[in-house]
């Protein structure tokens, strides 16, 4: 065996013994904070997962929209602790109604290349993803023209209007009871729109070693400052923060690195931060390098199987009732996260929004064990994400049904082909991890069931679901959800297999640390007045 694989091994099983030991004495609710960053501080930062995208239209992982947040900023954010509170957005006013939301920037807010960001920025930006049609389009779908937009017919949606520089009208087709906090999606971003017609498909895309990618201008508190496809993003300080400006003045980010690698940097100081560790796993570290935070609380992100019965052979129910019921999720989560995970035993809402709730998910009607249906069906293909996990659970999967009699061969793709390949229809059956962009669930429902955006499906029902929810206030609206996760578990159309823990390990040097419930990475610390 060789060294670094038995340093290795001596790693993951001493720091068992060193949580063990600290997990009673760690308090779940505070933040990792440093004993005080210096002034001008670098710090390195370990991501497990790849980033195809900063452009915030498109930004699906957690890793991009960690990095998509810190550059580009919106109306309002999402706080590390999950309150919804102003930004770029002074104050807002809401007609009696709920369908006119009118918002007051604050004044003296400048994009990273100078400019200064007026109400028509915020009208470009929104306007760019219903034009791309990108995948968070729906965002914006209760907003008066939205869908003359997305449809190509026009190019400005009338809802969307600049009535001065420092005012921004929203007018919707029906009142939206959460439009305010669906706008902490990283895609409500303001962009400086001369800098986006000017670069086009350019736009905030990576560089190589030999060239540097094109520099997109946020409001955030970080400015990209290099961008080496694959390899390393470099976040420089925004001096000109209208906000708390950071005391870091540079972010490296090691993309898809595996947390191994990351361990032994750590250890050689090369690293200040391992994110998405599994809690009771992690490798020990010397306990004067660095502070680790547990989180033993649900986070807002999951995995789960999907499967498009509009394909052959998924449209026979038997065949998706019978995989379903052939995954085992515990031995799922068992293989892939051991104790950095829980199952989900019934509503993904229940699950995302801390709720108990006494109904118990309907139970599929077909034994996995039908040896004469599985060996009829030619051999399935199992799609999946690009990283280490996303393989890890479709290798997990496929021992499951093969004890069942089903062939299944596994195609890994990167995030942007998954996604384009579920939208299109050819991933029929496909495991994925579904992330928090936004505190809501509703961009979930959206995906499964919108056939807006997934155009291989064709549920009227569902789609006048998705739109009776947008007007209710929250317990309607999981009411709502819940009906949707009836039909969606009933039809054997979705498997939940498990919802995620975290932790972190961060040098004692970084102050005000935080890792948000949807597992991104905050370095300042926003207290809510009650």
């Amino acid at each position: 065996m060789k060294k670094k694989q038995v340093f290795i091994i001596l790693l993951m099983l001493s720091l068992s013994i060193f949580l063990t030991s600290c997990a009673d004495t760690e308090n779940e609710a505070e933040p990792i904070v440093g004993a005080g960053t210096p002034e001008g501080s670098v710090a390195y930062v370990q991501l497990s997962t790849p980033v195809d995208f900063i452009d915030p239209a498109y930004v699906q992982n957690e890793s991009e929209i960690t990095i998509a947040k810190m550059i580009f900023q919106g109306l309002v954010r999402e706080s590390s602790t999950g309150e919804v509170v102003s930004c770029a957005a002074e104050k807002w006013d809401v007609s009696p109604d709920k369908r006119t939301y009118t918002f007051y920037l604050k004044k003296g807010i400048f994009f990273h290349d100078g400019k200064e960001v007026t109400a028509d920025d915020f009208k470009f930006s929104w306007e760019r993803v219903l034009r791309l049609n990108a995948p968070s389009a729906y965002l914006f779908n209760s907003i008066q023209g939205a869908a003359e937009v997305i449809s190509g017919n026009q190019k400005q949606a009338v809802g969307i209007n600049a009535v001065d520089d420092y005012t921004l009208k929203v007018t919707l087709t029906v009142p939206q009871d959460n439009f305010v906090s669906s706008l902490t999606h990283p895609a409500a971003a303001v962009l400086d729109r001369y800098e986006v017609v000017e670069q086009a498909v350019d736009f905030a895309k990576p560089g190589t070693l030999s060239q540097t990618g094109k520099i997109p201008s946020g409001i955030g508190p970080f400015e990209l400052v290099e961008w080496v496809d694959g390899r390393i993003i470099a976040l420089g300080k925004n001096n000109n923060y209208f906000g708390t400006k950071p005391v870091l003045s540079r972010l490296e980010f090691n993309l898809n690195q595996p947390v191994q690698d990351a361990v032994l940097q750590f250890v050689a100081g090369g690293i200040d931060i391992i994110q998405d560790l599994i809690p009771g796993e992690t490798p020990k570290l010397p306990e004067q390098a660095g502070t680790i935070e547990l989180f033993e609380k649900p986070m807002r992100q999951f995995r789960y199987v999907g499967i498009n019965a509009g394909l052959q052979p998924f449209t026979n129910k038997a065949v998706r009732d019978a995989i379903c019921n052939g995954i085992d999720a515990s031995d799922v989560l068992k293989s892939v996260r051991g104790t950095g995970g829980e199952v989900i035993p019934g509503y993904i809402t229940d699950y995302w929004y801390q709720k108990t709730s006494s109904r118990k998910a309907p139970a599929n009607t077909v034994p996995p064990a039908n040896s004469s249906l599985a060996k009829g069906l030619p051999e399935l293909t199992l799609f999946c994400g690009p990283t280490e996990e996303d393989k890890m659970a479709a290798e997990a999967i496929v021992k499951n049904l093969s004890k069942h009699g089903f062939k299944v061969k596994i195609s890994s793709l990167s995030n942007r082909d998954l996604r384009k390949a579920i939208r299109s229809g050819e991933a029929a059956f496909f495991t994925a991890e579904f992330v928090a962009r936004s505190p809501e669930l509703d961009i979930f429902f959206s995906e499964q069931v919108d056939s807006r955006w997934q155009k291989t499906i064709k549920n009227p029902s569902w789609d006048q679901l998705l739109a009776k929810a947008v007007p209710m206030n929250e317990a309607e609206r999981l009411n709502i959800y819940r009906q949707l996760e009836e039909e969606l578990l009933s039809d054997a159309r979705i498997c939940y297999l498990y919802g995620y823990k975290t932790a972190a390990v961060v040098a004692k040097d970084i102050e005000n640390f935080h890792i948000s419930q949807g597992n991104n990475i905050f370095f300042d610390k926003i207290t809510i007045a009650k």
